[in-house]
């Protein structure tokens, strides 16, 4: 692997025509925070490329700009665009990159994004050798949005890598009143067209027109089948309880526990609604105690040893299921230095 990076954040590797000079790259980075992180990244990469960098329009540019105000391959673009995880100006951003490294009037063998807190695990040597030797090649990572479904399934796998969905007091105030809304029925689902199908995208989704006619004697009608993928229904309860201590007598000064219940209505995995996961639910539970700057906590999850399928799918007329992690426990640690 080439460079790590939080998965769902897509890399895009891209050729340009071959002139006769030296092999060089061009990276396209967007960064936001950690001016120190960026700087390391760019002395990790090859001395002759150039950096084209957007810096998120609700950050303070001027700690960047200071930082290369000597170093001439660094490039920051004017256009600077207020960047909403997983919204599209997300990529016009990155056009804004791709026009100014195409529009600087330098050549480049190679365009290559990059985020502002990704690191090169590979030696400066050995990333220009990679991209000589395939010079033909084109590298390209990419989610087919033609089934929605399929890009929630994966969403839903890896949500849980993304540590700051959102922040903020007015994010979490919107999750809770979203989610107190739904408990009484009302929603604002998302409505997308696609060809002859209507897909809207909400707990209990149905498909409102998916009729793909009769192929081998078979019916593939599945108007108001509920969409793959999607549960019925869900919630989440939680309660924590913290009891402060006198530090006089003892070197403990809280004590904590707490519980948490999650439940999912039943899923269904295929289109016409033959597989689907039915109700669970999922017990866990935490207690610790804090030790001056030292925190134990000890938890468990799913307690009861629930055993479910959290994802299954069908391919080549096969099914394959993931299996659920069992009961769990374990202990963390933290100091605060």
């Amino acid at each position: 692997m080439l460079f790590y990076y939080i998965p769902l954040h897509c890399k895009i590797i891209l050729s340009l025509p071959s002139m006769k000079y030296d092999f060089k790259l061009a990276f396209l980075i967007s960064t936001h925070t950690d001016v120190l992180q960026l700087v390391r990244l760019i002395n990790a990469l090859p001395d002759n490329s150039v950096f084209f960098i957007h810096v998120d329009k609700k950050a303070d540019m001027i700690p960047f700009t200071n930082a290369f105000v000597d170093d001439c391959r660094v490039r920051f673009i004017d256009h600077r665009v207020d960047v909403r995880w997983g919204s599209i100006n997300e990529v016009e951003y990155q056009m804004e990159l791709v026009r100014a490294a195409l529009n600087s009037g330098e050549q480049f063998d190679r365009l290559i994004t990059l985020s502002g807190m990704d690191y090169p695990v590979w030696s400066k040597e050995r990333i220009i050798d990679f991209f000589e030797r395939d010079k033909e090649k084109e590298y390209l990572a990419g989610t087919d949005v033609s089934y929605p479904w399929h890009a929630s399934a994966i969403y839903q796998q890896y949500f849980f890598k993304v540590a700051k969905p959102g922040s903020g007091w007015k994010y979490y105030v919107t999750r809770a009143l979203e989610r107190t809304l739904r408990l009484f029925g009302i929603k604002k689902p998302l409505q997308k067209k696609i060809g002859n199908k209507t897909y809207k995208e909400e707990l209990a989704a149905k498909f409102k027109d998916n009729d793909d006619g009769i192929s081998n004697g078979v019916s593939h009608n599945y108007t108001d089948n509920y969409v793959p993928f999607s549960p019925l229904h869900n919630f989440s309860f939680a309660a924590d309880y913290s009891l402060p201590l006198s530090t006089s007598s003892s070197c403990a000064s809280r004590l904590f526990f707490g519980a948490n219940l999650t439940g999912q209505g039943r899923t269904y995995w295929t289109e016409d609604n033959t597989a689907s996961e039915p109700f669970y639910m999922l017990l866990g539970a935490h207690a610790g105690v804090q030790l001056g700057d030292m925190t134990i906590n000890i938890w468990g999850k799913n307690l009861t040893d629930k055993s479910y399928v959290p994802f299954y799918f069908v391919s080549m007329s096969n099914g394959y299921a993931q299996t659920c992690r069992p009961r769990q426990f374990g202990i963390d640690l933290t100091y605060q230095f």
